[in-house]
């Protein structure tokens, strides 16, 4: 997949999630990437993993 296609989907992921979902609760979309975000978007939390630590317990709590 090009750049273009993979921002386009990551963009795409972020609208889906934005809203809440016809029940009234909010939607959470948790995606690996291989690259940190081009821009910083609202409402997005980057936890980066590395190949020492690919594990995250130090995600952030939903509010």
């Amino acid at each position: 997949m090009d750049q273009a296609t993979g921002l386009r989907l990551v963009d795409t992921l972020i609208d889906v999630a934005g809203g809440p979902s016809s029940d009234g609760y909010a939607c959470q979309v948790i995606a690996a990437i291989n690259d940190p975000l081009p821009r910083p978007y609202p409402g997005v939390h980057e936890i980066p993993v590395d190949t020492d630590n690919r594990f995250f317990d130090h995600a952030p709590l939903s509010a």
